[in-house]
């Protein structure tokens, strides 16, 4: 049986886990709470994870079929029972339990994918455009319970989980491509339905900094992600000792890095106009949630360019591997499974590290594997052992017509 464990998952899965508790460390140490606190809990989180994921590596995922929806009908439950929670920093998002807080929205990701593969895994009425009802309002009642918390990043980690799951069960590319034009024209009403707070995140992604004085307001966490990100250079700080921040030239405007050790009245010549910069005086290097939503900038401050590059390498070899995964699984509901699985984490992965470079809104979503929190890592060591089960069980027989994996035609 051991053999037939897909072990670059878990490889990937570990070396994640490990950078995490690297970066959470290195958070601890520039930004206080204790030497080690955050880092300590992480481990305790790590250790309660591993036994997850292998347990629910070696139950066959075919016997979840039947749980699957009394677990997404309790997940709902639990996404409502958390609007009735006390608000926390403006949302209401956990379920206090003791020793953690609880997060039912990470739960309904892994239920809703468990309960759609259910739904897809014989029915062929997808095919046709009213077909698609059904799915889209399995869709529409987490997404619309995780808005009101409001969680709008949790929330949007549904829709291409969605549209991923019908492609691979059937679904015309067609009718594909007309709901996502009609939410494309239909996009001034989300805004209009958008808060204050979500409109101005969006905003400041238009308004950010190169450089100087940090912004107030939603750019101010953007700019001082990217800060933190460039103190690590190419190699990070871990092992040349070197900090650096990024210079805007005022004659070309090209922006290059200096080291930090210069600071406020020395200068620097611009490697394109040669010219000589004045450097600017330096401010306080903070970062809100660095260990948790903004993860990435810590294990980039630690370990550079190249560990950032590291990470992502193995974010690819994780998802693709599921894919491959997914395409050798003759049993539908683990086909459905592992694409379900693998998008979310393809999806989550996508926009956290966009927001932490610039390139997304600030959303509050977390980096799988890596980010400081229990819920999400025990849910997605969860969703990585139900990966590996589908994996090892790729040749169950079937019976009855099993969905068309893309023989749709458009």
């Amino acid at each position: 049986m051991w053999r037939r464990v897909p072990w670059l998952i878990v490889v990937c899965s570990m070396l994640l886990m490990a950078l995490g508790l690297t970066g959470i460390a290195r958070g601890d140490e520039l930004f206080g709470r204790g030497v080690f606190f955050c880092f300590n809990r992480q481990l305790l989180w790590v250790g309660m994870s591993l036994p997850a994921m292998g347990l629910a590596m070696l139950v066959p995922y075919r016997s979840l079929r039947s749980l699957s929806y009394p677990a997404f009908a309790g997940s709902l439950l639990l996404l409502v029972v958390v609007l009735l929670m006390p608000s926390v920093n403006g949302a209401r998002c956990w379920i206090p339990l003791g020793f953690m807080n609880f997060q039912p929205s990470e739960l309904a990701k892994l239920a809703y994918v468990l309960a759609l593969a259910h739904y897809l895994m014989y029915r062929d009425n997808f095919r046709r455009l009213t077909g698609l009802l059904v799915p889209f309002v399995l869709t529409l009642i987490p997404v619309a319970l995780i808005l009101r918390e409001p969680d709008l990043g949790t929330a949007l980690l549904f829709i291409p989980t969605l549209f991923a799951m019908l492609f691979a069960a059937g679904a015309r590319p067609r009718h594909l491509a007309m709901i996502v034009m009609l939410g494309v024209i239909a996009s001034p009403l989300l805004w209009v339905a958008m808060n204050s707070e979500q409109k101005s995140r969006i905003v400041s992604l238009f308004q950010q900094r190169d450089s100087g004085e940090a912004p107030r307001g939603d750019a101010y966490q953007q700019h001082q992600a990217k800060r933190v990100l460039a103190r690590g250079g190419v190699w990070g700080t871990e092992l040349t000792g070197e900090t650096f921040e990024i210079v805007t030239c005022p004659n070309c405007a090209s922006r290059f890095g200096v080291k930090s050790d210069l600071g406020f009245g020395h200068s620097a010549t611009c490697p394109r106009c040669e010219k000589v910069t004045p450097l600017p005086e330096h401010s306080e290097l903070t970062l809100p949630e660095s260990r948790t939503d903004f993860i990435f900038c810590l294990i980039g401050e630690r370990w550079g360019f190249v560990g950032c590059g590291v990470t992502l390498l193995l974010y690819v070899l994780l998802v693709a591997r599921g894919l491959m995964i997914a395409n050798a699984t003759r049993e539908p509901f683990g086909r459905l499974l592992a694409v379900g699985i693998v998008t979310l984490l393809a999806s989550q992965t996508i926009i956290n590290t966009g927001m932490t470079c610039g390139l997304m809104p600030v959303t509050g979503i977390t980096l799988p594997l890596v980010s400081y929190g229990g819920s999400s890592l025990l849910m997605t060591a969860v969703g990585i052992g139900l990966l590996l089960n589908v994996g090892m069980r790729p040749g169950y027989e079937v019976s009855g017509e099993p969905f068309r994996w893309r023989s749709s035609t458009a």
